[in-house]
């Protein structure tokens, strides 16, 4: 039985909100704009995830056909020489593959470049197939930046040895764009969406450099070396294919 004794709640005539509807109003705020986010990143995923959804549909890579050249002709890169360049299937995408000569008594190395060719292209996996088909063991992995007078901030790189039964690499890899470049999809990702909030996108590409050491060799000394060829490729994307994206 109710207990007959006890006063009603008294309620406030005052029309200022209470500490628990101040509360509530700030979360659901909060939950709006976590909504809203929810919704643009599910928006995007599919074409990430190489699916397609009727109503999504990213804009044109504006530089689209430079990067298309760049697969068939290689990168020229001034006082360097490429001794041979091809066209060659690595984990089922096409890189251009080119064996370049610096001085004469400079080691050759191993220019991979997987350029965006089509304008829903998305960098997935490529540091796997490089690994994969070369069937190499990687250690000694670290980042590194490439800074340059032609870019706001560094870009990263990772750097490490690589082997297999035929040989050793010192190798440095990441996703170059214009301005700079990541190993990491993820940031090109979010760049590329911020991009298509302007109706443009952010051009992609692959580079992986090796250079053939002595196996169990010191990474020490080509550390200097490698970073300063991985800063002229920088340079020479940004003069060569990425020279559109400014106009």
């Amino acid at each position: 039985m109710a207990n007959l004794d006890t006063p009603p709640t008294q309620q406030s005539n005052s029309s200022s909100p209470s500490p628990n509807q101040r509360t509530t109003s700030r979360w659901g705020r909060w939950f709006l704009l976590g909504l809203l986010s929810l919704v643009v990143f599910i928006s995007a995923l599919p074409g990430y995830l190489g699916q397609t959804w009727t109503w999504w549909q990213p804009p044109d890579v504006a530089i689209i056909k430079s990067l298309q050249d760049l697969r068939q002709t290689g990168l020229a890169v001034p006082g360097w020489t490429t001794d041979e360049q091809v066209i060659g299937y690595v984990g089922g995408a096409r890189w251009s593959i080119q064996q370049v000569s610096r001085a004469d008594n400079e080691t050759p190395f191993l220019l991979y470049l997987l350029p965006q060719v089509y304008f829903r292209n998305q960098p997935a996996v490529e540091w796997n197939d490089i690994r994969g088909s070369q069937r190499w063991k990687i250690a000694d992995q670290k980042a590194i930046e490439i800074q340059s007078s032609n870019l706001e901030k560094p870009a990263i790189a990772n750097f490490f040895r690589a082997w297999s039964e035929r040989q050793t690499f010192v190798v440095v890899q990441w996703y170059a764009w214009p301005g700079g470049g990541h190993p990491s999809t993820v940031r090109w990702f979010w760049l590329d969406q911020l991009a298509q909030l302007r109706g443009q996108r952010a051009p992609w590409i692959a580079v992986s450099i090796q250079m053939p050491i002595n196996p169990l060799e010191d990474l020490g000394p080509y550390e200097a070396e490698i970073k300063a060829i991985a800063l002229r490729v920088q340079d020479a994307l940004e003069k060569g294919p990425f020279q559109g994206y400014y106009r």
